[in-house]
């Protein structure tokens, strides 16, 4: 292996302007070649003028991060004194394009801190150097040319998983594309993710099971294409075999494609160590160990740690790297523990960390980068917007079995008039001559506009079979 020797060069990542065109390093090229046919339209083509194919390679130097170490009281959050402290200290590691990177740690070690200072999403200070094929990543670049994908997304119910695909190409892949190239990515896609089956593709995102709707907020982020993906727990809350079947995917699509692909993990198995290129293990922020997958129980062998037969090494090195808080004797031996096995990663675990891929992968022709064409205009997108609103309204008459899109069409387009004509049942007999006409059409001003709050209410909170089952026990229970 190849060790490469650190950047000459340093940048402040905090000084880091959101306009990517002002950080651009003349003669050096932020994406591989685009054939000629892609350029057309494409808002960043000056980006990619007389780009290589040289392999990718997202670098951090020296990162630190100072952020909220407490959730803090109402009162903390109101006057802006929330506990703070260094969430991120001094990380620094490389993943190169076709390599699947896991970062591994404990509860509060720094894990999804660090994704969002690489997604430049992180609140607080930051210094140090995030490079993307040598370049500053700022936020303008990321939004560009990354994704980032967190547990708190969501699908919207009455939508078929095939549904959901093609209106997440229709908003985010360009038009410098096809009709027909779109729909031949999404179908790509789709398969790379293991969702393909027919009766999967009809079936609704609310029918789905966890590893299904993990798969598919994964795909709907990767039909864009991006150069750098940061996947946040890829394999919470799923059994073993399913998060075996969500890291092969991931590890697949990295190789296939050539993409850089960064997750996150908390209690990684033994039977996706050979799934992952790289590893990083975090602990209260420090770097314990951070290089190839295949070097890393050489390494803690070396420094007298080796690890047991039999023993699932990615565990094994995690709960050598994880505080015990169970006793303050024990918080302060497992606290001065990790910080050896800092210092000693510091001093020696340099020739693991900086490896370049071999020669014969360093000159591949690596697949144009779809996500750094012009995105889709403001028109496409109300388009698609509209198209896929009227589609989650009548998703009833795409799916008949549809139980969701029942509700939806009742709460929102029946219940209104039926509501109003119930109100016009008390009022059609107001005598416009009686005194009491205007009190009367007060009142029945006040009933129609409580209706409007009533029925968003409902709406959100309510399903039709909770309102159903509300009204007999109410009535005739």
């Amino acid at each position: 292996m190849q060790i490469v020797e650190p950047p000459q060069f340093l940048f402040n990542s905090a000084a880091a302007t959101a306009d990517s065109s002002a950080n651009i390093h003349p003669g050096t090229a932020l994406f591989p070649t685009l054939p000629a046919g892609f350029q057309n339209g494409a808002a960043q083509s000056t980006l990619y003028a007389g780009a290589t194919t040289l392999t990718s390679c997202l670098e951090l130097v020296n990162v630190e991060h100072i952020g909220e170490i407490a959730k803090g009281t109402l009162f903390q959050k109101l006057t802006g004194n929330i506990p703070s402290g260094p969430v991120l200290k001094d990380v620094s590691f490389e993943v190169y394009s076709g390599e699947l990177m896991a970062i591994l740690g404990s509860s509060g070690s720094g894990k999804r801190a660090l994704l969002d200072v690489i997604s430049r999403r992180a609140l607080g200070t930051t210094r140090g150097i995030i490079l993307l094929n040598q370049m500053p990543l700022t936020a303008q670049i990321f939004l560009e040319v990354c994704a980032i994908v967190t547990l708190r997304s969501d699908l919207i119910p009455g939508l078929s998983v095939q549904q959901t695909m093609n209106f997440a190409a229709a908003l985010t892949v360009s038009r410098v594309l096809s009709a027909n190239q779109r729909h031949e990515r999404v179908k790509r896609v789709v398969e790379d993710m293991g969702l393909n089956d027919p009766q999967l593709l009809n079936k609704e995102v609310s029918l789905l099971t966890t590893s299904e709707k993990r798969r598919l907020i994964i795909a709907m982020e990767l039909v864009r294409d991006p150069l750098v993906v940061l996947i946040d727990e890829p394999t919470r809350d799923l059994d073993p075999l399913n998060s075996y079947l969500v890291i092969s995917c991931l590890a697949k699509y990295a190789k296939k494609y050539d993409r850089i692909l960064v997750i996150t993990l908390e209690k990684p198995r033994s039977d996706i160590v050979a799934l992952l290129d790289r590893v990083t293990i975090l602990s209260l922020g420090d770097v314990v160990y951070t290089g190839y997958t295949k070097t890393m129980v050489d390494y803690f062998s070396r420094i007298g740690f080796p690890c047991p037969l039999l023993e699932n090494p990615l565990m094994y090195y995690l709960c050598l790297a994880t505080v015990d808080r169970r006793s303050k004797d024990r918080f302060t031996e497992t606290n001065g523990h990790i910080e050896m096995l800092v210092q000693k990663y510091k001093f020696e675990g340099g020739p693991y960390k900086r490896y370049a891929p071999s020669a014969d992968e360093n000159g591949r022709m690596n697949p144009p980068v779809l996500s750094a064409l012009a995105k889709p205009g403001s028109t496409s997108n109300l388009g698609a917007l509209v198209g896929r609103k009227f589609t989650h309204l009548f998703g009833v008459f795409c799916n008949p079995l549809s139980s969701i899109s029942w509700e939806i069409i009742f709460l929102r387009i029946l219940a209104f008039p039926c509501l109003s004509f119930f109100i016009w049942l008390f009022y059609f007999r107001v005598n416009s001559r009686s005194q009491y006409s205007f009190a009367t059409r007060n009142g029945l001003i006040f009933n129609a506009l409580a209706i409007v709050s009533f029925l968003s209410a409902i709406q959100t909170t309510f399903s039709c079979k909770f309102l159903a089952q509300y009204i007999i026990e109410l009535f005739f229970l």
